[in-house]
């Protein structure tokens, strides 16, 4: 499972940009520059201290419903064969074990969502650089992408406090209810939902045809979302 490190010695290209003065050779001078353009972001100046509970605002923690085994079970044995983090367990090897280490895993997640305790091993990544597909200039670290590796009991856990944070934003009806994405029962490349997609669009371009208007779609993309977020304000928003 180590496909990320190599075997053998390996010389990549010397990378260029211009912000960097010479020709960067140097493995340890590459690693910062990619670093520096892949994963760190200039916006975090517009980001806000964590403080949780914000005593300046009003707020109320919902509670969520104890986790059972079968969700415990199911984030961890029912998905795909994700490479692992540093500590190289896999999913293959939690599947194999998982006799043995079933009721000590459900009971560390139980009690992490009590307590609201993640642990430093699920959320200390290995980061990988791979290629972007397709004919690029290899001497430019913007023709390349970062992986996160992260452990995969942590991806468990993470996947079940996602789908509790999505049922409850269908169940207080925090988002709109023509969001598609994102959320149990409305993914927008699911068929059933993706024609229910399709009839809200189509019936309010009818709908403004009916009034003599002109019905336009505007379609944005986030460059970078995910490498963007700013904890703090995510944090103030939730």
């Amino acid at each position: 499972m180590k496909w990320h490190k190599t075997t053998t010695p390996l010389c990549t290209l010397p990378f260029t940009d211009p912000s960097s003065k010479p020709t960067l050779s140097e493995p340890l001078d590459k690693q910062a520059l990619l670093a520096y353009k892949l994963i760190y972001s200039k916006s975090t100046v517009h980001n806000i201290p964590i403080c949780f509970p914000d005593p300046t605002t009003q707020s109320t923690i919902p509670p969520f419903p104890p986790i059972t085994f079968q969700e415990t079970e199911t984030a961890l044995l029912k998905t795909r064969n994700s490479a692992p983090g540093s500590n190289g367990i896999s999913p293959a090897a939690i599947k194999l074990a998982w006799p043995k280490i079933k009721n000590v895993t459900h009971t560390l997640f139980k009690k992490s969502l009590e307590t609201g305790w993640h642990p430093r091993p699920f959320h200390t990544a290995t980061i990988c650089i791979l290629e972007k597909p397709g004919k690029r200039d290899c001497h430019f670290p913007q023709s390349y992408h970062s992986i996160t590796l992260l452990a995969t009991l942590g991806k468990g856990l993470k996947q079940i406090i996602a789908k509790q944070i999505a049922w409850l934003a269908v169940k207080e009806k925090i988002l709109h209810n023509q969001q598609f994405r994102a959320l149990p029962l409305r993914s927008a490349t699911d068929l059933v939902t993706a024609t229910d997609l399709v009839t809200a669009t189509v019936h309010d371009i009818e709908e403004a045809w009916v009034h003599g208007k002109v019905a336009s779609i505007l379609t944005l993309d986030i460059k970078g979302a995910f490498n963007t977020i700013l904890p703090g304000r995510l944090i103030y928003c939730l």
